[in-house]
């Protein structure tokens, strides 16, 4: 299927140019993981998904790069919840770009409340990245839509518990009509970034 995530090289980020998502390039490990899923053996392949991504995963786990801007309150609003105006990383950096997340968990079940769709959205964005060797410390921007004004609270909670103690992100909450199905009430999607070096090293260990 479709990958949740993409990779832009900062380097090339003002050409568009995308390159191959981190979690798709191959390795022995994840090629033996893919048979043992063919084959069947549902057991053995998440484990060897888990050995296919360790060392990327201790290669990209330590890089926070990215920091808040401050901006002069003389000069712009401050912002109106805990995001930043923007956030800055350092030129040729590695963009992570995942698709919107919803509130469903991996069993299928969908809580009713924004709060808890939010928490679990941000639980497989966190996971998503995981799958690149990222995580939510890596994210710099957030794109977040919710159904109706009654859900911003929820969200904001959410978002606030689940990025706990990390550095500020950019952030947009939009509120829309609604989504493809009608029990849900947020979708998030998240740019995170790493240091071009950090996933080179990644990308050799894979």
């Amino acid at each position: 299927g479709r990958p949740h995530v993409g990779v832009v090289s900062g380097s090339s980020l003002d050409r568009a140019m995308l390159t191959r998502p981190i979690c798709a390039r191959g390795t022995a490990a994840a090629a033996a993981a893919a048979r043992y899923s063919r084959a069947g053996c549902h057991a053995a392949a998440p484990l060897l998904y888990a050995r296919a991504t360790s060392q990327r995963s201790r290669a990209l786990s330590k890089a926070v790069i990215h920091s808040p801007v401050e901006t002069d309150p003389a000069a712009v609003h401050p912002p109106f919840a805990n995001y930043a105006h923007a956030t800055s990383v350092p030129p040729a950096s590695v963009f992570l770009c995942t698709s919107g997340q919803l509130g469903i968990a991996p069993d299928g079940s969908v809580p009713a409340s924004a709060e808890a769709q939010a928490a679990i959205a941000f639980q497989n964005i966190g996971a998503i990245l995981a799958a690149s060797g990222a995580g939510l410390q890596h994210v710099v921007r957030l794109n977040a839509y919710v159904s109706g004004r009654e859900h911003l609270p929820g969200y904001m909670r959410a978002r606030d518990e689940a990025l706990r103690g990390l550095p500020k992100t950019a952030s947009t909450l939009m509120v829309v009509s609604g989504f493809a199905r009608p029990e849900f009430v947020v979708e998030i999607e998240a740019l995170a970034a790493v240091s071009s070096s950090a996933a080179a090293s990644a990308a050799s260990s894979a």
